[in-house]
């Protein structure tokens, strides 16, 4: 476990971090950072391997903080997702009112 302790604090402290921060930023700018997308993989591909690595050696907490970066990465994901379909739909609907103009 101690070996995977320091990466997995440091991956955790990571992910809170961008978390709050892009909290804050879609709070003050009302549109979802760019790196949304980006760190989805990543923190997606770490979370599943921490998650694999504890199912393999019985470590409970190595497993949660898997999960925690899987969350992490969802929920960045789904406010990039939801910003992207409103951006769109408010497009789509200047476009109209252009339209009947």
């Amino acid at each position: 476990m101690i070996s995977y302790e320091i990466p997995i604090t440091v991956m955790s402290i990571f992910a809170n971090a961008v978390m709050i921060f892009t909290f804050y930023y879609v709070w003050a700018t009302k549109t979802t950072p760019s790196y949304a997308s980006t760190l989805f993989y990543f923190f997606n591909f770490a979370g599943f391997i921490y998650i694999s690595i504890g199912f393999k050696d019985q470590i409970v907490p190595l497993i949660k903080s898997g999960g925690q970066l899987i969350f992490v990465s969802y929920v960045l994901v789904a406010s990039f997702l939801v910003d992207r379909y409103l951006e769109i739909k408010r497009k789509r609907d200047e476009e109209i009112d252009e339209k009947k103009k």
